[in-house]
């Protein structure tokens, strides 16, 4: 008695297990007794003797029927048995099949009981298990590129608490368990089921076709003959976990195998002429549409649809064919699920499409627990309809798009396994335009330790001293941020703009790498969004708030895209000028039409700001005794920053002691092209002249050597020339005290400039009174800005001590005649500026 109750105990052999045992239990008099007797009547003989044996009753008993019903605790568990294979003796034989064991109809209750008897106490629950395997959705296919070890099972179980362990960390949850009946062991594979929890309650739930699983499972599927590793898990970065520690717990390398090898087996075109046009005969269809899903129709507004006969079981191609016409377009990019019948079975597919891994994927549900019906079903839906359920499509097959593909490449550079590359052809144009890097990979085993290296040159292991072998080569891509560069300026020069080199700039102390591109009298900075440069919503702001007119050069649509096209005039796309390169249908002015773009945004933007600064600046030297400090400094930036785009903040914007601002001005000569910049620092005071003590001079000296010696100087080709101060006053002792010691300096022979406001108010009418001329010879007005700085010397010249140049009101009308004395078509209008100077405004 002691074994029946070991092999037939209901805590043992029905955990966790549906069979409602207690109910019939409850009824077995009244009700359930008698059913189990019908059932003895219609078993077969060989099934009686199992289970005479699990009972432990004599073979020579004279009533095996009675002497059954005698046992009433194992009589109503093993009714319970019964009753719960009704639904799952088709998953039984399929199962028994994979253990190689043929199992008939009828024959399926003799082979569970079979099981307990032959001491396998868990068989009810791996059958559970089975069950949820073959209903399970989300299945990866991994191949096994080395070996796979003859002990993977027992390494499983014993290095599963790293499985745990990482999922756990990665998920934020602890609810991961597997336990020795999670095993299923077949003849040619095994099935490893970890349940992971998902509610607060443990129990599995099995009820209802919407049911939800308080208690689900991931599952592993190891296939030793085919040597595949199949993971079945909702979750991606479950997904990507279980890799990570297959690959260390066995010591085995995996290559997702799912995507589609042949582009000829996908055909967009016959999907969408297949969803709406009906078979010649429709009754002997062997499949039926019975529900669509389209994410959007044709119409104004466009809005979700749902075309659905399910629930009558009724073919609805006719519907979506008269529906095509003008409501939807049947596109398989357009649908996000559907339902349709095949063989007497219901599936349902969810349309995955990843623009980001250029993935698109039919994910199918398909009612049935047979594999082998599953696999006609996909194999008849495919024939009928073009594109295969359940495998991983480039994207790019569908739409036709080779940029959505270039994009990708250049996003995410992959390693391919170099047989399986679906890209090779484009990556080979890549690598010969230069913008991709790609070089050969092979992976070593030890076949001692099982180490696995990447790339290692020599064949000794340096873990164990034993012999490394290839057992995998791949080709490696990389982004090439210098083949990019070169890439973007061969473009620039194709459209006739200028490479002006690189150019630093930190925005609230995070440093930015410019490349800077000129079109006429327009300087945009370009950032190359390369895997060093890190765009994020803090960066875009950042973009936003440069001084300078600035752009992103991106490898096609990114992260944070929507919030990019909000605060930015525009972008470039690399993916876009590639594609459009590699078919010779680039525009000859791409490129400029998006510099001129962000360059009209930033003028617009720098001369409202521009406006405000002026209507300040006069308010604050009109009234300096009301000036509380601050905004001087800021409006002084603001009006130059107009007039000189690449003009910088420095100051409080910049660590360190610096002044106020930094601009360069560019323009051609016959000798060549001068990049001369100037730096400024503002000198507020509410008395009539400036007194500037010594330690304030020393000060300004020190900024000089400060700026030489920065990198904004000394990694470009810029010279620096002029120290101008700002002040709303009369000289007092600049000379004595400021240019004496500037001019005394012997490392560096630049000039100082005394600035009055009036002249930069000045300038700032006769700039905007004449901005359309000035725009169109900005070189030549950078120039004579430059000379008028330098008291009309392009060079440098032996100076007195206390000599310095002095800017005024009158020296702003004389920077704009001489302006026009050197154009031929300008014909300024300077009668605002000069009815500005007879202003008496100033104290």
């Amino acid at each position: 008695m002691a074994a029946v109750q070991a092999q037939l105990n209901p805590d043992t052999i029905l955990r966790d297990v549906p069979a409602d045992r207690p109910r019939y239990e409850d009824g077995w008099e009244e009700i359930y007794k008698s059913k189990f007797e019908d059932v003895l009547d219609d078993i077969d003989s060989d099934t009686l003797d199992v289970i005479r044996e699990l009972l432990d009753i004599d073979e020579d008993t004279d009533n095996l029927q009675s002497e059954i019903l005698s046992h009433q605790a194992e009589a109503i568990t093993l009714y319970a048995l019964y009753r719960f294979l009704a639904d799952k003796r088709t998953l039984l034989r399929e199962m028994a099949g994979r253990y190689g064991d043929e199992v008939e109809e009828d024959e399926e209750y003799r082979y569970l009981l079979q099981g307990f008897l032959e001491g396998n106490h868990s068989f009810a629950y791996q059958l559970l298990l089975y069950n949820e395997w073959s209903d399970a959705k989300n299945e990866r296919t991994y191949s096994v590129e080395n070996d796979l070890p003859d002990d993977y099972i027992d390494r499983f179980d014993d290095d599963f608490r790293k499985i745990q362990v990482t999922l756990s960390r990665r998920m934020n949850t602890g609810h991961f368990r597997y336990e020795d009946r999670n095993e299923l062991s077949f003849k040619n594979s095994t099935i490893f089921a970890i349940d992971r929890q998902t509610s607060d309650r443990e129990r599995r739930d099995v009820v209802g076709a919407q049911r939800r699983r308080n208690l689900r499972s991931i599952f592993v599927e190891v296939k030793e003959e085919e040597g595949v590793v199949k993971i079945i898990a909702n979750n991606q970065t479950i997904r990507d976990t279980l890799v990570e520690k297959l690959e260390e717990i066995f010591a085995i390398s995996l290559v997702n195998v799912d995507a589609v090898q042949n582009q000829m087996a996908v055909d967009a075109a016959q999907f969408e002429s297949s969803l709406s046009e009906l078979d010649e005969d429709t009754e002997e269809s062997e499949i039926r549409l019975l529900n669509v899903e389209f994410r959007r129709t044709e119409t104004t507004p466009s809005v979700p649809l749902t075309v659905s006969k399910k629930s009558y079981d009724t073919e609805i191609r006719n519907v979506v064919a008269a529906l095509a016409e003008d409501i939807i377009n049947p596109s398989i990019l357009n649908i996000r699920r559907f339902w349709f019948n095949a063989y007497g079975v219901d599936a349902r597919v969810h349309v995955d499409i990843s623009t980001d891994e250029n993935i698109l994927r039919l994910d199918s549900d398909i009612k049935t627990h047979s594999g082998d019906l599953s696999g006609r079903i996909r194999n008849t839906f495919q024939d009928r309809f073009g594109i295969p359920l359940d495998q991983e499509i480039p994207l790019h097959w569908v739409t036709g798009e080779r940029k959505q593909v270039v994009s990708f490449i250049l996003k995410n550079p992959p390693t391919y396994e170099t047989q399986n590359n679906l890209y090779q052809d484009l990556i080979d144009d890549l690598a010969e335009l230069g913008v991709v890097n790609t070089h050969s990979v092979e992976r070593k085993q030890c076949q001692g330790c099982e180490e696995i290296y990447e790339q290692r040159e020599d064949d000794i292991c340096p873990a164990c001293g034993g012999d490394l072998a290839v057992f995998a080569e791949f080709e490696k891509v990389t982004l090439s941020s210098r083949g990019v560069l070169n890439f973007f300026q061969n473009r620039l020069a194709d459209e006739g703009l200028d490479y002006l080199g690189t150019k630093t700039e930190k925005i609230y102390r995070t440093e930015y790498r410019f490349r800077r591109v000129r079109h006429e009298g327009d300087i945009v900075h370009v950032l190359i969004n390369t895997p060093e440069v890190s765009i994020t919503p803090k960066s875009i702001d950042h973009l936003y708030r440069s001084i300078n007119p600035v752009t992103l050069l991106n490898p096609g649509t990114v992260k944070n895209q929507r919030l990019m096209e909000e605060v930015l005039a525009t972008h470039l796309d690399l993916s876009e000028i590639i594609d459009k390169y590699l078919d010779d249908e680039l525009p000859d002015d791409y490129i400029t039409q998006h510099i001129e773009e962000v360059a009209r945004a930033t003028e617009e933007r720098a001369a409202r700001t521009a406006a405000d600064a002026y209507g300040q600046l006069q308010e604050i030297v009109a009234k300096p005794q009301n000036y509380v400090g601050g905004d001087f400094e800021l409006e002084l930036f603001h009006l130059i920053n107009q007039i000189i785009t690449n003009a910088e903040q420095w100051g409080t914007k910049r660590r360190g002691n610096l002044p106020d601002g930094f601009a360069e001005l560019l323009f051609s000569k016959s000798q060549g092209r001068f990049f001369r910049s100037f730096a400024w620092d503002g000198k507020f005071t509410t008395s009539d002249e400036l007194s500037i003590d010594a330690s304030e001079a020393k000060d300004l000296r020190g900024y000089i050597h400060r700026i030489k010696d920065s990198p904004d100087v000394q990694s470009a080709d810029t010279q620096f020339r002029n120290f101008v101060v700002i002040t709303n006053a009369e000289p007092g002792n600049f000379g004595s005290r400021v240019a004496e010691r500037i001019n005394k300096m012997r490392s560096w022979d630049g000039i100082p400039v005394l600035m009055h406001v009036d002249f930069l108010l000045g300038l700032h009418i006769g700039f905007n009174k004449n901005v359309e001329a000035i725009k169109r010879h900005i070189q030549e007005f950078y120039e004579q800005f430059y000379l008028i700085l330098n008291d009309g010397n392009y060079y440098h010249r032996d100076v007195d001590d206390e000599f310095y140049v002095h800017l005024t009101a009158e020296d702003a009308e004389t920077l704009f005649e001489n302006f026009d004395n050197h154009t031929t078509d300008s014909s300024l209008d300077i009668s605002t500026l000069r009815d500005f100077m007879e202003q008496d405004i100033f104290p």
